[in-house]
């Protein structure tokens, strides 16, 4: 019997009963059955689903006018019948002739307070109802809109970073001025536990909230509210948002990577199953095998058994089949979540072994470190290949890899295998998928110009991660790169853009993966009155500080401007605590301020020079090694104020940061600038041979290193700034491990010697090959030594120099001597002797004669043109030599205590002077102390023959000596030197004339007033007295003297002297 209903029972059950008298008369059946009872459940109907949707306030003075209110959950068999309260007949006259799922109320319709929006929704299927409703309060005060920078409602993963920024994007019912500020409040308004004031104190700012990654549970949602209020004002707006935390994917992975696999051990494969939502999870293991798209099979074709309910899949050697390529899939299953992960081995029967490959990353990721273990074989050679192919030369031979992530492509899976060749059988293969997510792609972001400041934000990116950050810097015609900000989460900033600006760009990331779009910076001109004025209310201005401090870098014109603004940097970066952020704009910040360098004071550079140090020392951590040696080339800016072994030492421990990064083998570091850098590691047998190239500097190591050839090795190349007339460099190698049985033993830097044959280094600079060069290197105690370092090659813009040892070296130009100093000496010799020789024959018979004396006989240059007395003539000439010796050897010795010719060149000594003629003052003064004596005992005729003997002596003896210190002056020191010398000489040389010119009247004044009074004292005997005392014999020059006793006795009355008065 069938019952058949023509609609859906709904009530209470029913009772069904049979009509006896519809029973069949004979039955075949054990029982007679005379009615029949039947009991139907019934069927609850359903109640149509409802949930009205609207907005919590609605202001009578602005907005669209309407109040839009919804049912979310609506269906096509539902009718609707819409009332509102405070009730009034237009109100239901209008709502009367709505019957659909959203009704849009003119505001008008409303009262102010609290109006209440009933729905009743009805099922046309089975005539069910279900009833909702919305307060909306009705106002008519002003407020704020508050927006946010993400949606209101956002879905994210527990690892994400999450950043809301709030912002006042309107208002209604006021005008919000330009110089009117708000203030924000946020509150947690979910019930969920949150230790929110945690994430206060961590955002940035009072607008903006910093969810750092594990804040969130998963599966949990979470509200917040801001309200921001004006400044002033009561005037407040609020906005909510709400965050639902996604369960996070199982992170799943193996012991051993797909590859290769051997036959000579069990194949065992540990799964690793991690769940970021939970400490401890109940997993369900399910392990499944496919070959193609059949079940696997095993070496007699069979099905291939496994246990496959555990973490650990092991399948038996001799099950597996050769040549056959096993395609594992492990799919873990928790209560709410599951995932799958494939690991894939191809089997060969002629292999030995196994094959692991280890995957780490360093704290800056900077660079993928991979390590290949291998057991059970004999390894005779490693090769890394990595697929897509990058530009980075990397050595693949041994059984590690290093790969500078610099060179990874966003949106790329890079298989990166190890291949190990063996010698007891076939080679076996490892691989690993590395993947690169794919960069954010961003909109050109808007930027303008503000009057004081300009303000850049990026609009909009599409990424598969919610966390971005964001950079804003710029590009100059010169390639030159400018960062504004430091990573930030924020996507716009207040921002200086410097004049020399050409490109202004927004670099947005993803983690690794970035994108940079930008334009061409608006039109608009700063106002700056007072640069430092200017400068201190910027920093109020909201703007990022070190953007500041870079803007008006290129402002500064004075040493008192460079001063203040390096003390406010310096007091800047020793407040804030260590972060990835201030890389780039450190960098930027410190080559912007080197520009200036020529307002730089010691004062200044103490300042940077100890910031430098600081910056080294305590961002070593957050630092790339190439930002480490970019900011320590700024040094190079600062040589003239720092000493050698501190910035040899500021420079080696930048370069450190490099060593803890790296392996042997990876990509060198290379820094060309004003300090030329070169570090490399490697191992003893690479580099023996090897021809580093460094820009214009290189290096070439000889192929007979005495180093184990296992030994890993760190070659330091660094050249210095040219400063004068050399140039500075250090070579040094260590040894920092040892590489055996394919194993890498890493250990504390040890310096060594290679032991080898020379080794040759280039210096590339101001070098020519017309010039001499000489090499030296440092001892420990300060001194610098020729040997161990000698010349190879000098041409135009290097020099290649042999180094027999490590060491810190400079080359330095041997200066060409110069000649004039000494010229002028000989030249005076040869007059001395040829007027000695001369005159000594031309006055030989020559006898003083008083009655021709002449007074021009008194002066040096005169004296020699007049015939005189035998002797006179020789003593005006050793005069002459004498002090003019003298004076050039005063010049020469008194340059030297004031300067230093061994540092000066031809070329690069420096312009005479006003302090360059200071030796020639003091070698001029000196000179007359000596002068003074010889001239008047040489000159005068009344002095004592013995006194004019020893004057002669002693200036000729003296002038011998002045002889021999000019020559070896001039054969030691440079021509430029030589040349200042006989400029001081000859400048000189008028006022010695003048001088000389003076004593010679003051001599002559003497001799006429000697005269004078001899004339009335002496008898005509003496007459034979006032002849020429040179060229006499010693018994003639006691018969004079005897005479002039007999004359004494007999009195000065006794007789009278006629001696001519020369006018």
């Amino acid at each position: 019997m069938e019952l058949y209903f023509s609609s859906v029972l709904n009530g209470n059950e029913y009772f069904i009963e049979l009509d006896p008298s519809l029973t069949p008369a004979q039955e075949k059946c054990n029982d007679k059955t005379f009615y029949l009872n039947l009991t139907v459940p019934y069927v609850e109907l359903p109640i149509p689903s409802i949930s009205l949707e609207g907005p919590a306030t609605e202001n009578m003075i602005c907005g669209d006018g309407n109040i839009t209110i919804s049912n979310t959950l609506d269906s096509t068999d539902y009718s609707y019948h819409w009332t509102a309260s405070p009730y009034s007949d237009d109100l239901d006259t209008f709502l009367s002739t709505i019957n659909t799922y959203q009704v849009i109320i003119p505001i008008a319709y409303a009262q102010l307070g609290d109006f209440n929006v009933t729905c009743k929704v009805t099922s046309l299927l089975y005539n069910t109802s279900a009833t909702d409703s919305i307060v909306v309060v009705i106002t008519s005060e002003s407020f704020l809109v508050v927006d946010f920078s993400t949606s209101t409602d956002i879905i994210v993963s527990k690892s994400d970073t999450i950043f809301i920024k709030g912002l006042v994007s309107g208002a209604c019912g006021i005008n919000i001025q330009s110089n009117q500020t708000e203030t924000y409040k946020w509150e947690y308004i979910s019930s969920n536990a949150l230790n929110f004031d945690s994430i206060l104190l961590n955002s940035p700012d009072p607008s903006a909230l910093l969810i750092l990654p594990n804040t969130l549970e998963s599966s949990m949602d979470y509200s917040f509210k801001l309200t921001a209020t004006l400044v002033g004002t009561s005037t407040t707006g609020f906005g909510e948002i709400n965050i639902h935390v996604k369960p996070s994917d199982l992170i799943i992975s193996f012991s051993k990577n797909s590859g290769t696999i051997s036959k000579t051990q069990d194949l065992t494969v540990k799964a690793s199953v991690i769940d970021p939502d939970s400490t401890s999870p109940e997993i369900i293991y399910d392990w499944s095998c496919f070959e193609d798209s059949e079940l696997c099979k095993n070496s007699t074709m069979g099905e291939l058994e496994f246990k496959g309910d555990t973490d650990t899949l092991v399948i038996p050697k001799d099950s597996l089949r050769d040549g056959a390529l096993y395609m594992f899939l492990l799919t873990a299953n928790l209560t709410n979540k599951q995932g799958n992960q494939s690991v894939e081995f191809y089997v060969d029967g002629l292999a030995q072994g196994e094959l692991f490959i280890q995957l780490t990353e360093d704290n800056n990721l900077q660079n993928i470190f991979l390590n290949g273990i291998a057991a059970g074989m004999t390894v005779s050679m490693y090769t890394w290949n990595i697929n897509p192919s990058i530009s980075a030369k990397i050595e693949t031979k041994y059984s590690f890899f290093s790969i500078p992530k610099k060179y990874l492509s966003p949106a790329t899976d890079y298989n990166i295998s190890l291949t190990v060749a063996s010698s007891s059988g076939n080679p076996l293969t490892s691989y690993i998928i590395y993947h690169m997510p794919a960069a954010p792609d961003c909109l050109t972001p808007a930027i303008d110009f503000l009057t004081t400041d300009w303000q850049i934000a990026v609009t909009k990116c599409t990424s598969d991660s919610l966390s971005l950050t964001y950079e804003f810097g710029c590009n100059s015609s010169s390639n030159l790169t400018l960062w504004f900000t430091d990573k930030m989460y924020e996507n716009s900033a207040k921002i200086l853009i410097p004049q020399i600006c050409d490109y202004v760009f927004a670099k947005v990331c993803n983690g690794f993966s970035c994108k940079i779009a930008g334009d061409n910076p608006p039109s608009g001109n700063k106002v700056i009155g007072d640069v430092i004025s200017d400068f201190n209310n910027d920093l109020l201005n909201n703007i990022y500080i070190p953007n500041v401090f870079l803007y008006y870098s290129y402002l500064l014109s004075t040493q008192d401007q460079w001063n203040q603004v390096i003390s406010k940097i310096d007091n800047y970066f020793r407040s804030e605590n260590p972060n990835k952020g201030f890389r780039n704009t450190f960098n930027s910040l410190l080559n912007s301020m080197m520009l200036k360098n020529n307002l730089i004071t010691p004062a200044s550079a103490d300042i940077t020079i100890k910031l430098i140090e600081y910056i080294i020392s305590t961002y070593k951590l957050v630092l790339t090694s190439n930002q480490m040696v970019e900011i320590t080339t700024c040094l190079g800016k600062l040589v003239s104020f720092l000493d050698f072994s501190k910035l040899s030492q500021m420079i080696k421990d930048s370069i450190k940061s490099y060593y803890e990064t790296v392996l042997p083998g990876s990509e060198p570091l290379i820094q060309n600038s004003d300090i030329s850098v070169y570090a490399s590691r490697t191992l003893a047998e690479s580099l023996s041979s090897q021809n580093i190239n460094g820009g214009k500097n290189s290096l070439e190591i000889p192929n007979n290193v005495q180093l184990d050839a296992n030994t890993i090795c760190d070659t330091e190349y660094i050249v210095y700034p040219s400063n004068n007339t050399e140039v500075k460099f250090e070579v040094s190698f260590y040894t920092s491990g040892t590489y055996t049985d394919s194993k890498i033993q890493m250990a504390q830097q040890q310096s060594t010697q290679l032991n080898s044959g020379t080794v040759y280094a280039t210096v590339g600079g101001d070098f020519s090959s017309g010039k001499s060069y000489e090499c030296a290197y440092l001892e420990t105690d300060g001194t610098w030594m020729t040997t161990g370092c000698k010349i190879a090659e000098s041409a135009d813009g290097k020099t290649k120099m042999g180094l027999e040892h490590q060491s810190t070296f400079k080359v330095y130009e041997v200066s060409s001597t110069g000649s004039c100093p000494l010229i002028i000496a000989c030249a005076w010799i040869l007059i001395a002797l040829f007027g000695i020789i001369a005159f000594h024959i031309t006055d030989k018979n020559q006898e003083e004669d008083y009655k021709t004396a002449n007074k021009y006989a008194t002066y040096a240059f005169t004296s020699i043109c007049i015939r005189q007395a035998n002797g006179r003539r020789v003593s005006s000439i050793i005069y002459l030599f004498s002090i003019h010796i003298i004076f050039i050897c005063f010049v020469g010795v008194l340059m030297l205590r004031t300067g230093n010719p061994k540092k000066s060149t031809d070329k690069k000594y420096g312009v005479f002077s006003g302090e360059n003629i200071i030796p020639g003052i003091i070698g001029w003064i000196l000179t007359q102390i000596l002068a003074i004596p010889i001239y008047y005992y040489t000159f005068n005729k009344y002095v004592s023959m013995k006194s004019a003997l020893i004057a002669k002596y002693t200036a000729l003896s003296i002038s011998i000596l002045g002889f021999i210190g000019i020559i070896a002056m001039t054969a030691v020191y440079c021509k430029e030197f030589s040349f200042y010398w006989v400029v001081n000489y000859f400048i000189f040389l008028p006022f010695q004339i003048i001088i000389e010119i003076i004593f010679a009247a003051i001599v002559w004044r003497r001799q006429k007033s000697w005269t004078a009074s001899i004339s009335n004292k002496v008898s005509p005997e003496i007459e034979e007295l006032n002849k020429s005392r040179r060229g006499e014999d010693i018994n003639t020059f006691k018969k004079g003297t005897q005479s002039q006793a007999i004359v004494d006795e007999k009195g000065l009355n006794s007789s009278s002297v006629d001696i001519s008065n020369i006018n």
